[in-house]
């Protein structure tokens, strides 16, 4: 295990180290108003920092797109996410139009000198009940993960969003194929980063592309005079109750 030493010798040193009798957590807080995905430079700098001390990687942040709570699942690490960013009460006046829906709309953003109870309840009881279960995970997949945080640099910031992409793409099958319990892709089946000019989407995709639309469901109604069923692929609200029906003369 890492001295304390060793750990501030860090380009950039966690906000928060925990040691309990199940090992050691990094502990990352990100206020910042981007969603964490599993192929953020943020999420592999923080595996980075844990591999190098045989610790579990521990992200809290505003937002957590939920591929990345399965990518911990998988490999050891937890989240939390706060649902919206905090600053000291003395930032109010400042941040006030910030926060205004006539300002940049930032309704989320909230006032505070003391952590919410949820996030203490976060740090001081989920995260020491499964601090050795985590770090048994996540020490199974510390060969792939170094060769991937490390080795490859998808831990740098300075890797371009393409070849970010395409080693993500790569761990990913990796860590499906390391997978002896499962023949099929039981997290989404492949999940792909799709650029959209602002924050990635993850679109699930089957043989690389999604699959068709479903086509309409088939109602069957009577026809007037007849009493034959006669098929409709048409939805039965999909037009007003009583366009066919003739108005009455006052």
């Amino acid at each position: 295990m890492a001295s304390c030493w060793e750990v501030f010798l860090l380009k950039r040193p966690p906000d928060l180290i925990m040691v309990g009798n199940g090992g050691m957590g990094m502990v990352e807080d990100k206020n910042g108003r981007g969603w964490m995905a599993p192929w953020s430079h943020e999420v592999w700098e923080l595996i980075g920092k844990a591999l190098r001390h045989d610790a579990i990687p521990v992200l809290v942040c505003r937002k957590i797109l939920y591929p990345l709570f399965l990518l911990f699942k998988q490999i050891g690490g937890l989240g939390f996410q706060m649902h919206g960013q905090v600053f000291p009460e003395d930032f109010q006046e400042q941040l006030e139009r910030v926060k205004h829906r006539d300002g940049l709309g930032f309704a989320d953003i909230r006032f505070g000198d003391h952590p919410p109870p949820a996030l203490v309840r976060f740090l001081s009881a989920t995260v020491p009940d499964q601090l050795a279960e985590k770090l048994a995970t996540f020490r199974a997949r510390k060969e792939l993960l170094a060769e991937f945080a490390i080795n490859r640099e998808l831990e740098e910031d300075e890797l371009g969003s393409g070849r970010r992409a395409a080693l993500y793409q790569e761990f990913y099958r990796e860590l499906q194929r390391g997978e002896a319990d499962t023949g099929a892709d039981e997290w989404g089946v492949g999940l792909r980063m799709v650029p959209t000019g602002g924050e990635p989407r993850v679109r699930r995709a089957v043989g690389g592309e999604a699959g068709p639309r479903a086509a309409p469901p088939t109602f069957r109604r009577k026809t007037a005079g007849t009493g034959a069923l006669a098929s409709s692929s048409r939805s039965p609200r999909s037009t007003p109750p009583h366009s066919s029906r003739r108005r009455r003369s006052r």
